[in-house]
């Protein structure tokens, strides 16, 4: 069991990624521009690939910052989420599913209550050739989960095929 009140925040990946998608974006940008200004036409596949660059880097950049400001706070009434973008909170006896969605990267998982939920990512490494290059999600994550668990009473229901989830019966 966890101690309560715990702030918990979670790894945060390198952003060496994200400089990569805008120095790239950046770049075609450019060129799309030289090319123009110099009269040449500029070929359909290229301006696809301009604006999916700009769309990736816009996306890798949001992610990364929300992840930054992400914070789970446990507390002995309830749990409060926030992520720079929503704040959520959730009284123990409010929590009525939280649903587990496997992933490679850390499982992701769902808190749902009647009106409101939020999302987060249990602990998740990448890994380059067997070295682990990168972690994201809760370090403690599933400390977390059995702690949310615990303290709801929720029971596990089997979901073939999309993972598993608790509620209460």
């Amino acid at each position: 069991m966890i101690q309560t009140p715990a702030e918990i925040r979670p790894e945060t990946f390198s952003r060496r990624g994200e400089i990569t998608a805008w120095v790239l974006a950046i770049l075609a940008l450019v060129s799309w521009f030289a090319l123009q200004v110099r009269g040449y036409p500029v070929p359909v596949f290229f301006i696809i690939l301009t604006l999916f660059l700009l769309v990736a880097s816009l996306a890798i950049s949001l992610s990364n910052w929300s992840d930054r400001h992400t914070l789970l706070r446990l507390e002995a009434d309830g749990i409060h989420f926030e992520n720079g973008l929503r704040r959520v909170y959730l009284a123990w006896n409010e929590i009525q599913k939280v649903q587990i969605f496997p992933s490679n990267l850390g499982d992701r998982v769902r808190i749902s209550g009647t009106q409101t939920f939020f999302s987060f990512r249990l602990l998740g490494e990448v890994s380059l050739r067997g070295q682990v290059r990168g972690r994201m999600g809760f370090a403690d994550g599933e400390r977390i989960l059995r702690h949310i668990l615990q303290t709801t009473g929720l029971k596990r229901f089997e979901k073939p095929g999309e993972g598993y989830y608790y509620a209460r019966e």
